[in-house]
Formats: structure tokens, C-alpha cells, sequence
């Protein structure tokens, strides 16, 4: 009998010894709980909250941009509900790291610490990648629209694609940055890439505007030389000038209206068949 009384008094101990720690723990654990049911819900109206921005923000989008490059600017369903979700995860985890360490749970909180540390940066970054996709696109729409005048030298369009990508390499190098990559590489080739951009792009941008300005060239010859009214002949063309533009000289001939680059007046034989202009010359 005394041996069970001993056992008994034992397992009391024990129990109440037990009892003690999870009562010391009881406040903890509690708050815990609170505090992931509260970090679900948020995060849950937060998920939700976002995917139902889509469309507002497609119809501002449509607002504010109704013409350009950024008219065609619009949030994927499929993408904003991917990103609604990783938000709500995001929380999630956020909460279960409050948690761990108001239950008292040390090891498991500074494990969390080490990986929520790394959220905001990871964030940041995302940011910056948005942020630079829309700048590039402002950047490559007024690129568009200062240099429409080079249209016709087929270098416009590569030079707003240069622009843009430029803008997008930036952002990617800080993106990256944000997230503790060593981008000294990177930039190293970013530079040596853009210098060899820049070269490609000066030649062909002085191999396209040199027929735009030899024309040029030409028509300064050709308003020396010659005025609206009279009749001449270029390379088995004969016609009478009825005007001469930035780049071109307009004849009206037998068959029709001819435009005739300017660069022909320096190229080739120009029969000049009336010397003096007709009458209504000075006029024009």
C-alpha cells in the first residue's frame, strides 16, 4: 500500500507540475490563437479585396489613358489573383511569426524571423519591376511621339524599343539589388551592352537619315536654281514644278503629277527647258 501511495503522490506531482507550465503557457497559447485567427481574416479580406480591384482599375486605366501605348495597359484576372494569393500567404506567415513568438515558441519564431525578413525586400522589388514596365512605357510613347518626324527612316521604331529596353534593365538591375544579388556583373554588362546599343543605334540612324538628308540637300540646290513654274527635265522625267516640298519637287507632266527627290537635282542631268519662270512664278 505504501508503495502505490508513493506512486500516487508521484503522478500528482507530475500532473500538477504540468498543470503549472501549460497554465504558465495558457495566456500565450491563447494569444496565439487570437492572433491567427485575426492574421486569416486579414489576410482573406486583403485576397479578396484585391482580386475585386481588377476591374476598377481596368476602367480607371481606360479613363486616364484612353489613347497612346498605356490605353492598352491592363491587370490580368489571372495574374492580380496569382499576386492576391501570395499576399494572403504572405499574412499568413506574418501572423504565424507573431504568434510563435507570443505562445513562447522561440525556436520556431526566429526560424519565421529569418524568412519574413525577406518579404518586404522581396516586395519592394516586385514594385520596382512594376514601376519600371509602366516608366518604359511612357518612356518609349514619348520617344514615338518626339521622333515622328524619322518615321520614314525606319529608325524611330528601334530607337523607342532601345529606350524602353533601357528603362526595363534599369529596373531589373535595382529589383535585383533590393534582393541582395551582387549585380556588379550585371551592370558591367548592362554598360558595355548599352555602349554597343548606342554605336549600333548612331549607325544606323546616320546610314537611315542620309537619303532623308541628301533630299534636303537637293532641294536647297534646286530653290537657287530654279522656281515654281518652270519646265525641266530629270533623268527622261519633263514636267512643270508646281512646288517643291522639304524633300521632294512636284511636277505636273503628261502623265500626272510626279514627285521627284530632291537628291536627283544633284545626282543627275537636270535640263532646265525654260530658263525664265512663267508668269505666276513669283506668286508661289
Amino acid at each position: 500500500m505504501e508503495t502505490i501511495k508513493n506512486w500516487f503522490a508521484e503522478l500528482y506531482e507530475v500532473l500538477g507540475t504540468q498543470l503549472s507550465i501549460g497554465y504558465q503557457y495558457l495566456p500565450g497559447l491563447f494569444g496565439a490563437l487570437l492572433t491567427l485567427t485575426a492574421g486569416w481574416l486579414i489576410a482573406r479580406f486583403v485576397c479578396r479585396a484585391v482580386k475585386n480591384l481588377v476591374h476598377p482599375t481596368n476602367r480607371l486605366l481606360s479613363t486616364a489613358f484612353p489613347t497612346g501605348i498605356l490605353s492598352k495597359a491592363k491587370l490580368s484576372p489571372r495574374l492580380t489573383a496569382v499576386f492576391a494569393e501570395l499576399l494572403f500567404w504572405i499574412i499568413v506567415l506574418l501572423a504565424i511569426t507573431v504568434a510563435s513568438r507570443i505562445a513562447g515558441f522561440d525556436a520556431i519564431s526566429q526560424w519565421l524571423s529569418t524568412i519574413t525578413t525577406f518579404v518586404p525586400n522581396l516586395l519592394v522589388a516586385f514594385a520596382i519591376l512594376v514601376a519600371g514596365y509602366i516608366i518604359s512605357l511612357l518612356v518609349r510613347e514619348q520617344f514615338d511621339f518626339r521622333n515622328k518626324s524619322y518615321v520614314r527612316t525606319g529608325t524611330s521604331t528601334s530607337a523607342a524599343e532601345i529606350a524602353q529596353g533601357s528603362v526595363l534593365l534599369i529596373a531589373l538591375v535595382l529589383a535585383l539589388d533590393q534582393l541582395g544579388v551582387d549585380v556588379t556583373l550585371l551592370i558591367a554588362i548592362t554598360v558595355v551592352g548599352a555602349a554597343a546599343a548606342s554605336i549600333a543605334f548612331g549607325i544606323s540612324f546616320a546610314l537611315g537619315v542620309r537619303v532623308y538628308m541628301t533630299n534636303i540637300i537637293g532641294i536647297k540646290t534646286a530653290r537657287t536654281q530654279l522656281s515654281i513654274g518652270q519646265r525641266i527635265r530629270i533623268d527622261n522625267v519633263e514636267g512643270q514644278i508646281l512646288e517643291m516640298t522639304a524633300t521632294q519637287i512636284a511636277l505636273d507632266t503628261d502623265e500626272g503629277k510626279i514627285l521627284v527627290p530632291g537628291r536627283f537635282i544633284d545626282e543627275r542631268i537636270t535640263i532646265i527647258l525654260t530658263p525664265v519662270a512663267n508668269e505666276g512664278s513669283d506668286d508661289a
